[in-house]
């Protein structure tokens, strides 16, 4: 095998070996994402559920029901995440 075909297989190699962490990342993220959904989903549930158990709630408490409801769930998605600190020597 001469030096170019070496780096080739070099090259190739390093290429799958970052194939497969980004699939690997993506996969992590889209388990993220269906995890976010269903808890939204969720929540919309215990809502709508909470409605229809009290049905003599006036339309002023609904409203502000549903304010306080949309409050919470832009508050969690706007609130900043944390990344950990990585020190490097």
């Amino acid at each position: 095998m001469n030096l170019s075909s070496a780096q080739t297989l070099d090259a190739v190699s390093v290429l799958l070996i970052s194939l497969q962490r980004i699939c690997r990342n993506l996969s992590h993220l889209l388990n993220s994402l269906d995890a976010d959904v269903d808890s939204f989903e969720h929540l919309l549930t215990q809502l709508t559920t909470s409605m229809h158990e009290s049905p003599s709630t006036s339309s002023l408490e609904y409203e502000q029901e549903m304010e306080d409801f949309y409050e919470k769930l832009c508050d969690e998605q706007l609130e900043p995440k944390v990344a950990p600190r990585v020190t490097t020597l």
